[in-house]
């Protein structure tokens, strides 16, 4: 019984020294390094127009609006009126 058992010991060791064997072998494949991807440039969209042409397109849709004229010294009298006050 005694031989038996010894012979088990060694079977278990020598299948247990097996399995780690195999797991030793085993090498971690490395994945491929991502290419770098390269930042797209972006487009002038506005490349082949004037700058006049730009700014009739933003007064025509409402994005631009004239200023309405007013002379420099209304300007101050409106200043000059509201110091007045206090």
């Amino acid at each position: 019984v005694d031989e038996l058992m010894r012979q088990e010991v060694k079977n278990l060791k020598l299948a247990v020294d097996r399995e780690k064997g195999k797991k030793k072998k085993k090498k971690n494949k490395k994945g491929k390094k991502g290419s770098k991807k390269k930042k797209k440039k972006e487009k002038d969209l506005t490349a082949d127009r004037t700058l006049e042409s730009l700014y009739e397109e933003l007064v025509l849709e409402g994005f631009l609006i004239r200023p309405l004229n007013i002379k420099l010294s209304e300007y101050i009298a409106t200043g000059l009126k509201l110091n007045q006050g206090s």
